[in-house]
């Protein structure tokens, strides 16, 4: 990670600040959903500035089995999806 950008300062600011907005919609996103789905999602894909975690950290973390986990961020993801998919037709519409 960190020996990719050596040389290239220039392309690390920027890409800094592009992951910095992907992060932003991402968290914001996620927002709408419960909050266990929530905090499964976050710890997962390292959506706080963390790095992203495994199931049985994530599951450490929260207090939660690892089933319970997987099972919180399948129905995120379902969701997720769902409102991507319904934002895409709003704009097409």
């Amino acid at each position: 990670a960190c020996g990719d950008w050596v040389g290239v300062p220039e392309a690390r600011s920027g890409e800094e600040g592009e992951r910095k907005m992907v992060l932003d919609r991402a968290r914001s996103a996620a927002d709408p959903l419960e909050p266990l789905e929530r905090d499964v999602v976050r710890l997962r894909f390292g959506l706080d500035g963390e790095r992203p975690a495994s199931l049985q950290a994530t599951a450490n973390r929260l207090g939660i089995g690892v089933r319970r986990a997987r099972q919180a961020e399948a129905r995120a993801l379902q969701q997720l999806a769902l409102l991507s998919d319904v934002e895409a037709a709003h704009r097409a519409a």
